[in-house]
């Protein structure tokens, strides 16, 4: 019996606001929150019905390639969506609200959390394709593609520069929805929306004097259900695992010398997290850095130059402070699992 391809995931491909994503798995989540609710009725039965506004929610675990798919990669969407908050008016729905870069050894992913309003006539925040993602084809004027390794990413967290065996960033933003009473352009009955029609008309926000704005504006729609998204923070935080190293160097059966642990501090006076001294706000004396070698490939071929960070360059972090420690000694590898949190400059 001939296989139907219309029945399977892996002959589709998708595009979230115009952008071409090669994904593990995706889902499209679309709610409309609505109860009955009952007064003094004389029965029992549902008569009133409170419906409210209408959300949508993008998720996606996406890996990270090396090679000329690194162009539609996970890590690709992640840092898109990132720069689009640190810019505002380059933002298209949907909006990025949570990017958890996973490192691993065998293999790296990030995993992706959007928000947008729901609006079915917004076309390009999410769309189902047919055809193929030209940047996965191995021959020119492309290239072969290959998961991330552990020998294409080098990891700096603070001090913790040798034997970092796996890291976890997360960037948060923190979305807000509001909903208006949307204005009408009086003139126009439409305005108000066409009962049985197919819709409200968009009128587009215009100075006090009704001259055309000069800048991006604003596009209402009055008569719809759909909030209005915006973005009120944004933090980076991360953990990870680290082996560690214990040399004896001076011979005198403990391991609280200058340099005789790595990844650990047991000298005397010293932590693993960055504690604070009175009057100073005190950071780690080195970056948070996690790079990837010739991460960006491009039509015609051709990779980038030398290493480059996993997020985008927008972002600086390095102010960052060490919050958790916790050794593990045991027969086998000893380890330190830690956690940070960055500033964001």
């Amino acid at each position: 019996m001939p296989i139907n391809n219309n029945l399977f995931g892996v002959y589709k491909s998708f595009k979230i606001s115009g952008n071409r994503v090669v994904a593990d798995n995706l889902q499209r989540n679309r709610q409309m929150q609505a109860s009955p609710v009952n007064y003094v009725q004389g029965t029992p039965k549902a008569r009133v019905m409170d419906i409210q506004g209408v959300t949508e929610t993008l998720s996606l675990t996406a890996p990270i390639f090396v090679g000329c798919g690194s162009s539609v990669d996970g890590r690709f969407l992640a840092n898109t969506k990132i720069n689009e908050i640190l810019s505002p008016s380059t933002a298209k729905l949907p909006l990025l609200t949570n990017a958890t870069f996973n490192i691993g050894e065998q293999q790296s992913s990030v995993s992706i959390t959007l928000e947008s309003d729901g609006d079915p006539n917004n076309s390009t925040a999410f769309e189902i394709r047919s055809d193929e993602v030209p940047e996965l084809s191995p021959i020119a004027p492309y290239g072969p593609t290959r998961l991330a390794k552990f020998y294409d990413i080098r990891v700096q967290i603070g001090q913790r520069k040798y034997f970092v065996m796996s890291a976890t960033i997360t960037v948060q933003a923190q979305s807000t929805k509001a909903n208006f009473f949307i204005p009408g352009d009086w003139g126009d009955y439409r305005g108000w929306g066409v009962y049985g029609g197919t819709g409200s008309t968009q009128l587009t926000l215009k100075n006090e004097d009704l001259s055309a704005r000069t800048g991006t504006g604003v596009t209402f729609q009055p008569g719809t259900q759909f909030p209005f998204l915006g973005i009120s923070s944004i933090q980076i935080t991360g953990s990870g695992k680290a082996a560690v190293l214990l040399e004896d160097l001076n011979t005198d059966n403990d391991f609280t010398d200058v340099n005789e642990s790595i990844n650990l501090s047991l000298q005397t006076g010293t932590t693993d997290m960055t504690l604070q001294n009175p009057g100073f706000a005190d950071t780690e004396a080195q970056n948070f850095i996690i790079e990837i070698y010739d991460p960006v490939w491009a039509a015609g071929g051709g990779a980038g130059s030398g290493w480059s960070s996993l997020l985008p360059g927008t972002i600086n972090l390095t102010k960052s402070i060490v919050n958790t420690s916790n050794f593990s000694l045991g027969t086998g590898l000893l380890t330190v699992d830690f956690g940070f949190l960055c500033y964001v400059a």
